[in-house]
């Protein structure tokens, strides 16, 4: 989920709702991809 504010309830209810990661904006790219990757290898889809 990216959101434009840290709200610690909405992430809390986010991650329980099935979101995998709770990222604000400005988004660091960085965060964003190893979170992307992490996802990905936790649902078995990474393809390397």
């Amino acid at each position: 989920m990216v959101s434009g504010q840290f709200d610690l309830d909405l992430a809390k209810r986010a991650l329980a709702y099935g979101a995998f990661d709770y990222v604000t904006k400005p988004i660091d790219p960085r965060h964003l991809g190893l979170s992307v990757e992490a996802a990905l290898a936790w649902k078995g889809l990474d393809s390397r």
